[in-house]
């Protein structure tokens, strides 16, 4: 997904578990006639859709979401100042020199967790629209309303399973993406 400034990518086990077009319709049963009349409104047609995949900052790999120094890491290789004091004859370097991935169960990488977690739930909920790309459902511009995060307990709640509903709110042309 991805809204003009932050792309957050849906991975490890995304999930679209149903599509369906939204239409008005209306039935109107009669007195005097066997059956009923049916009326629909040609201007209500949109697309509406659940989305739910694994979230972790370790699938944010390129920092297309969230910098990495936003997420506050620190390994204690260093003291917290930005500028880092010489230690057993090594050079002054700052700090994001020495960012790591790791997959250790670790204060710091909870602590990474948490912040990249709730900087997606308050960018899933801002309201702006996004742009949902899938191969197989294509490309749509959305705005996503229910969403909620579920902790994976089996991985000591590090990781959060994610789920919306996505709603198209307009056609994806040129000059929409332009518009939003």
């Amino acid at each position: 997904m991805f809204d003009g400034e932050r792309q957050l990518k849906i991975r490890f086990n995304p999930k679209v578990s149903s599509f369906k077009t939204d239409l008005q319709e209306s039935k109107t049963d009669t007195i005097g006639y066997r059956y009923p009349y049916f009326t629909r409104n040609s201007h209500i047609y949109y697309r509406e859709f659940p989305i739910s995949g694994l979230i972790s900052y370790l699938s944010d790999e390129n920092e297309l979401f969230i910098d990495k120094s936003e997420l506050k890491i620190n390994y204690n290789k260093w003291d917290s100042s930005d500028i880092m004091q010489p230690n057993d004859g090594i050079p002054q370097k700052r700090a994001s020199e020495f960012y790591e991935i790791t997959t250790d169960l670790t204060a710091n990488n909870f602590i990474s967790e948490r912040t990249f977690k709730l900087t997606v739930l308050d960018w899933l909920n801002n309201g702006k629209p996004k742009l949902f790309r899938s191969p197989g459902e294509g490309n749509y511009l959305v705005r996503l309303m229910n969403v909620s995060l579920s902790p994976t307990d089996s991985l000591s709640r590090m990781l959060h399973t994610f789920s919306c509903t996505a709603y198209e709110i307009a056609e994806c042309t040129l000059e929409n993406l332009a518009a939003y």
